[in-house]
């Protein structure tokens, strides 16, 4: 297509988009710097709500369709379009580093995850943001590799921000038979989701959980959480569940927390403002002190209010 095309469509006259040997379709590569300074959409939607039908690896490849999403294939391709009712289908299985990080951030008319197939291998960032202020959601999918497959090569970040502030999503669907621990992980990944009631599936019982800030402002602000299951990890990382939960303020019991060693921040402001919480959480067989640096230190302000 050339650069600011009009094309017109309706329910009786589709339009059919698809492309030939390309690896990415976003307003990122082509200019002077990998990362551009005024990220934008490349389609912008006027008129009706539109819905896309069919895989989105027609843009890339029509003639072989790839199972394969380049580095920033896709990254903010639909940033923003208020009439995106649906997406196209998310059949590739091989994500690589930002595939999809952005691409319906804003679709604000969004009413479900688009079709996903589940991931034989995913790289860091890769759905960083990409459901961000979709505020017509209200199911979440997280998908990670499968089992047996390749797996995680580098997926820091790898569900950062990706439904933060999607304020009518209420439950998350996933195949983790584990939850992924890396650094920023989940960093944000639901914040400000405030109808958000079931995370059952958020389920930690692991020997360590290490990454920086894995967990880190995950659930903030969440405030029709009433229930979190327990989490068992031998040791947690700097920052790793620093303000989790802060603001939950429907919160009544904290989960137990089974620790043997708490890093720096590593529970800071965990559940700062959990204003319906009627006993302090018990975060042992420490309770509330790790070894730092050769000594035993408090580890304050877990909960505040």
């Amino acid at each position: 297509l050339i650069e600011n095309t009009t094309l017109e469509y309706d329910i009786d006259h589709p339009l059919y988009l698809r492309g030939k040997n390309n690896q990415y379709v976003n307003s990122h590569f082509g200019n002077s710097s990998m990362f551009d300074d005024d990220p934008h959409a490349i389609f912008n939607f006027s008129g009706d709500k539109t819905r896309w039908y069919g895989s989105i690896m027609y843009l890339l490849n029509y003639d072989r369709l790839s199972n394969v999403v380049p580095m920033r294939a896709f990254e903010d391709l639909f940033l923003n379009q208020e009439l995106l009712a649906k997406g196209p289908d998310l059949t590739a299985t091989y994500l690589y580093e930002y595939a999809y990080a952005g691409m319906f951030s804003g679709c604000t008319a969004l009413e479900e995850v688009p079709q996903m197939a589940e991931p034989e291998y995913i790289d860091g960032s890769v759905f960083e943001g990409m459901f961000a202020d979709c505020t017509s959601l209200t199911e979440g999918i997280l998908l990670g590799p499968s089992k047996g497959s390749v797996g995680f090569l580098s997926p820091s970040r790898a569900y950062r921000a990706m439904y933060i502030r999607c304020t009518s999503l209420r439950t998350v669907k996933t195949n983790f038979e584990y939850i992924p621990i890396t650094s920023y992980v989940f960093d944000a990944a639901f914040k400000d989701c405030i109808a958000l009631e079931d995370i059952s599936w958020f389920k930690v019982n692991t020997t360590d959980i290490r990454g920086e800030g894995c967990f880190r402002e995950m659930f903030t602000n969440c405030t029709s959480l009433t229930y979190v299951p327990d989490i068992q990890a031998g040791t947690i990382g700097t920052s790793s569940l620093s303000n989790t939960f802060e603001g939950c303020t429907n919160l009544v019991t904290a989960p137990r927390i089974t620790a043997n060693f708490i890093g720096p921040k590593g529970c800071f402001e965990m559940f700062k403002n959990c204003t319906s919480l009627t006993s302090a959480p018990f975060i042992g067989p420490i309770n509330l002190y790790t070894f730092v640096s050769g000594k035993l230190t408090a580890a304050t302000q877990c909960y505040e209010n």
